[in-house]
């Protein structure tokens, strides 16, 4: 088996809450007097915590906000983002299918993700996959995140799989970064993002569906490696 875990990111790989991270953030946006943002521009400036996308979004819309107003529309985006989560969250296509038939062949599977503990919990609730996960590093439980590595040698430590048979599998440069910096393969998947923007990320491997980990990592036949 030429990897035998696979380190999975949430937020674009397995489900994709653009949608609702869009509508949450043009309720506080239009709060505020601004203009609204689209869902690709949204996407954009995702990816390193609700704080940094808020503060980003009022920089591309106008002034910065002062420190106790950032707090506020912040207070504000939350409140609006877990009123509109599940509701508009896409869950990759195949997803239970793939994972189980991994977790069967033997692969152990962990999830990185910058997000909440409680939000992380409650997106793989809803795409019906927390019983496939071994463990969740989430952005709230104590390591330094994403791309920093802490979280990845954890959950290489966690299974007790080495770097040499662990697969970093996301849809971000920021993902790329995390496996670079912990010294393990890298592959960009993503359903919900044109493969053109996924070949830019510089990744070991490129693939279309999380179906394709299957034989990426378990050998069957022949994978989508496109770079050494």
């Amino acid at each position: 088996m030429r990897f035998s875990h696979v380190v999975l990111d949430l937020d674009g790989t397995l489900v994709d809450t653009t949608a609702s991270q869009t509508v949450a953030l043009n309720e506080v946006l239009c709060a505020r007097g601004r203009k609204v943002l689209d869902a690709k521009a949204v996407r954009l400036i995702a990816g390193h915590g609700l704080r940094a996308m808020v503060r980003e979004a009022f920089h591309l819309t106008g002034d910065a906000l002062q420190d106790d107003e950032l707090t506020n529309a912040l207070t504000q985006m939350r409140v609006a983002y877990k009123s509109h989560l599940l509701e508009l969250t896409l869950v990759a296509p195949g997803l239970d299918r793939a994972l189980r038939e991994l977790r069967g062949s033997g692969v152990h599977l962990t999830v990185l993700s910058n997000k909440p503990q409680e939000t992380a919990i409650a997106l793989l609730d809803h795409a019906g996959v927390t019983g496939h996960i071994a463990y969740l590093v989430a952005g709230d439980m104590g390591y330094d995140r994403k791309p920093d590595p802490a979280g990845l040698h954890e959950l290489m430590r966690a299974v007790g799989v080495e770097p040499a048979h662990t697969l970093m599998c996301g849809s971000m440069r920021l993902d790329m970064q995390t496996a670079r910096n912990g010294a393990v393969k890298c592959a960009a998947c993503s359903p919900f993002i044109d493969p053109g923007l996924l070949l830019g990320l510089g990744a070991d491997y490129l693939l279309h569906e999380v179906a394709q980990l299957i034989p990426l990592c378990t050998g069957r036949r022949k994978s989508g490696r496109f770079r050494a």
